[in-house]
């Protein structure tokens, strides 16, 4: 891959802030996502020690030597509430594209983070036929999710992520009719009858009301995010009243992914795991749940 000193050429005329994150998390060993540089003239020193922090692993690092580079992208303030996602199923064929799309309004932690909180949306005008044609020019189908964010000087949607895979909120897109396992399965399997039978049902799911006007929150965590970003002093009490009101609002149809009145099991489980995950690393936890960071 390139060198600090040769990515650093390529940056003179890049302006801050900007992100920096690795090619793919497939084969990465450290799991990392992605650096903010609020200044250019921060980024020499982040790019290197993102170089010496994330390592692939030998099989990946000896298929494509390039993947330690990592990549350098301008990052935009609305992304923290403004990050559309389109995700959906591609038959090898492309012959009955599926989409739904949402907005990612709310994150852990708040700048750059897992979408926590998302409204359904429309999707805009010819991105759906540019993912089509994106598929098609590389050869892929079955589930995708794709992340464009709004550039505030153009109002124009930039692709920021491919993702050729399972994602955070699919139950989001599987709660309003878009079966995403059972259509990836019967691709697999070749079974064109049950496929065909999930397409066509899945086509009418994307037309009823839900699609387009409904939320998704991971209820328990989107709350104590919300008492800590205040705690915290990171959150003022018009945004705190907003966020709570935009969570109980009664007249827009809600999901919840891990809260379910029959079986308290997997909520119990994830408060476990945030518990164990604040002990075993505190400023972490302090950082994403008190600060924007």
């Amino acid at each position: 891959g390139a060198t600090i000193e040769e990515l650093l050429n390529q940056l003179t005329d890049a302006q801050g802030p900007v992100l920096i994150k690795p090619k793919t998390q497939v084969g990465l060993l450290t799991k990392g996502k992605k650096v903010y540089c609020a200044t250019i003239d921060s980024i020499g020193q982040k790019l290197k020690q993102f170089m010496e922090t994330e390592r692939y692993s030998d099989d990946v690092q000896a298929y494509d030597p390039s993947i330690s580079t990592p990549l350098v992208q301008t990052y935009h303030a609305s992304a923290v509430t403004g990050m559309l996602s389109v995700a959906g199923f591609v038959s090898k064929d492309v012959a009955h594209p599926l989409m739904l799309c949402s907005q990612k309004v709310f994150q852990r932690p708040r700048r750059l983070g897992v979408g926590i909180g998302f409204e359904a949306h429309q999707i805009p005008k010819d991105i759906a036929t540019k993912l089509v044609t994106l598929c098609q020019q590389t050869g892929y189908f079955g589930i995708f999710e794709a992340e464009f964010v709004i550039d505030e000087r153009t109002n124009e949607f930039l692709l920021v992520d491919f993702n050729p895979r399972y994602y955070g909120q699919m139950a989001f897109e599987i709660w309003r009719g878009l079966p995403l396992p059972a259509l990836a399965y019967y691709s697999a399997i070749q079974n064109k009858s049950l496929l065909d039978k999930e397409i066509e049902e899945s086509h009418k799911a994307i037309l009823a009301p839900a699609a387009t006007s409904s939320r998704y929150a991971l209820g328990w965590i989107f709350r104590l995010m919300l008492w800590t970003q205040r705690a915290g002093g990171a959150m003022k009490t018009q945004e705190y009243n907003h966020w709570v009101n935009w969570h109980r609002d009664p007249s827009v149809p809600h999901y919840d992914a891990i809260a379910y009145p029959k079986d308290a099991i997997p909520m119990l489980v994830d408060i476990l795991l945030l518990i164990f995950h604040a002990l075993r690393h505190p400023r972490d936890f302090y950082r994403k749940f008190f600060k924007t960071q």
